[in-house]
């Protein structure tokens, strides 16, 4: 593919055969560099027409560049692209300080706010829960950027999901309850379409608006078409594309924004044809039916956008970075490119889901957790046979710290699960039937994995309840199956727990469990010499052991709240019950 320079204005000589297309850019959160993303359009665009083009940053400090695109001289393109830059309002709120919310705390108040928009508890959610799992979400969050410290300093990747949120959470502050800042940011997307239409008053403009800047440019969208007399660059609208949208989101939580009078008069003579694209891995967006539903509604009929324009898909590795790499994804802009920018158009399918993906969103996601279980397992297990001075038997030590590793991974999942969702909810039910299977799927692992010493020695506890209750001999089976009954009703205590004091978080599963475990794990300490070894190791083992656990159970929550309420999208689908 061959590489040329961006060509002056006074070299597209006469008036060119071809209407001039304007691409508007309209950033979303974080800290964008001012024209940076034009740089991606222009790649984007001018690879689909054949020919890469590259333009200094600095040639659109002066306004729009044109370019021309295509193959062919006599049959090229003439293009312009242009960015509405917002994102020094918000930025420069941050810097002040003392002016926005605590992210932790704007998320839980964001939840309350959801609890305002339903009455007479119809929802069936447990708003009060449900606000002391997000607070744990962000807690995680930061804890797994501490752990991702070390990958970026050996330059594995350097990726921030915590940062994502935040500036999610920040520009949302600032768009959606800042009127005087939204005015301002709503402001710069009209001057800009103003100065457009003043320099170009019969070009066609395309907007692709990415994240939070899709609610910018759609309220600045609004705001025109409910004005008594419509601005003339309206009319010049010719397509729209929105990825990683929250429209929905913000109709729903913050519907004072969309609280237009009547009914909306503006009738195009040509509609404005809008494709939505969203990954099921990006927390930030997804479908728009919300949105359309509204549009009608509101008897707003100058876009043309139908379900079938909602396009979604399972195409990126990293769940939170999905939310950045559409800007890469040639097959997604090629899809907009081919079906709304070109004249006549071509039929290019929708991007397609790619399939190892799934392979990693749920294999390596939910292997996470477990593997943290197996090391703090496996410390213990070490210091445990070091401290009785036994020697280390490399297949019995694989096959005790699996069963172990397991048994405590259904323990952890009959535990967190029934927290994390409603019963009494629809479609809530299997969740629990599944955390029980789950549970003795990984009970039968312990009990063909661990050996017949390591789960004698892990049943003292069990079998001295037994003895209690008058079974004095019991075998080595009824102990195990003891064992795991005990663990079960553990895990039903943790559950039951869990639910009745939601601020209590994870202390339910660390006391009840984590107290259990220690006094396992102390029954295997057997050494009778007079002077025995230091039993430190233990001690700091033990501590590891509760530490990974702990994280492992918080990481498993994040990603079954993660594929169930947004992968699966039991979330907005709670949205749409409420604003319908």
């Amino acid at each position: 593919m061959s590489v040329t320079a961006a060509a002056p204005a006074s070299e597209t000589g006469a008036i060119p055969a071809q209407r001039l297309k304007i691409v508007v850019a309209v950033h979303g959160i974080g800290d964008q560099v001012r024209n940076g993303t034009i740089l991606g359009l222009v790649a984007q665009f001018s690879r689909n027409y054949g020919r890469e083009v590259r333009v200094p940053l600095g040639r659109f400090d002066a306004g729009t560049v044109p370019l021309k695109l295509g193959g062919d001289a006599d049959a090229q393109q003439p293009f312009a692209f242009a960015e509405v830059h917002w994102a020094d309002i918000p930025r420069s709120a941050v810097r002040r300080g003392y002016l926005l919310e605590e992210t932790k705390e704007w998320a839980s108040r964001a939840v309350e706010r959801l609890e305002g928009t339903t009455t007479g508890g119809e929802s069936g959610v447990n708003y009060h829960l449900a606000s002391r799992v997000v607070e744990e979400m962000v807690e995680t969050i930061g804890l797994l950027e501490s752990m991702m410290f070390l990958a970026r300093k050996a330059g594995l990747w350097d990726f921030s999901l915590n940062e994502i949120l935040s500036d999610y959470i920040n520009d949302v502050q600032v768009v959606a309850e800042f009127e005087r800042m939204r005015d301002r940011i709503v402001g710069r997307f009209h001057s800009l379409m103003e100065r457009l239409n003043a320099a170009h008053p019969d070009a066609d403009i395309y907007i692709v608006a990415h994240s939070e800047g899709t609610v910018v440019s759609f309220l600045g969208l609004l705001k025109a078409m409910w004005e008594k007399q419509p601005p003339r660059w309206l009319n010049q609208v010719r397509g729209y594309m929105t990825i990683g949208s929250p429209i929905d989101k913000h109709i729903v939580m913050w519907s004072d924004l969309f609280s237009y009078g009547g009914a909306c008069a503006y009738a195009p003579a040509r509609k404005i044809k809008w494709c939505n694209y969203y990954d099921f891995g990006d927390p930030v967006g997804f479908k728009l039916d919300t949105a359309r539903d509204w549009l009608e509604r509101k008897g707003v009929t100058a876009f043309d956008f139908t379900s079938d324009d909602d396009h979604g898909f399972s195409r990126y590795y990293m769940p939170g970075k999905a939310h950045n790499d559409y800007w890469n994804d040639s097959t997604v802009f090629d899809h907009f490119i081919d079906t709304v920018v070109k004249e006549p158009s071509k039929h290019t399918k929708p991007p397609r889901n790619k399939s190892l993906v799934w392979l990693v969103t749920y294999l390596v996601s939910y292997g996470m957790p477990l593997m943290l279980l197996l090391a703090g397992v496996y410390a213990v297990e070490r210091a445990v046979l070091e401290f009785n001075q036994m020697s280390v038997l490399t297949g019995r030590l694989i096959g005790d710290v699996a069963g172990v590793a397991f048994l405590m991974a259904g323990l952890t999942l009959l535990a967190r699960i029934p927290r994390l969702v409603n019963p009494r909810q629809r479609g809530s039910k299997k969740w629990i039937g599944i955390a029980i299977m789950l549970f003795c799927a990984f009970s039968a692992l312990y009990w063909r994995c661990a050996s017949v010493p390591t789960r004698e020695a892990l049943a003292a506890l069990p079998g001295f309840l037994l003895q209690q209750a008058g079974l004095v001999e019991v075998d080595e089976a009824i102990l195990t199956a003891a064992t795991i009954g005990f663990v079960c009703l553990l895990s039903v205590v943790v559950a039951w727990w869990s639910r009745l004091q939601p601020r209590a978080g994870m202390k339910p599963l660390l006391l009840w469990g984590g107290g259990t475990a220690t006094v396992m794990i102390l029954v295997l300490l057997k050494h009778k010499k007079e002077d025995p070894p230091s039993i430190w190791p233990v001690a700091m083992a033990l501590a590891g052991f509760l530490a990974l656990w702990w994280l492992a159970a918080l990481l498993f929550d994040l990603i079954f709240v993660w594929h169930r309420y947004i992968r699966h999208e039991a979330g907005p689908q709670h949205l749409r019950q409420i604003r319908k």
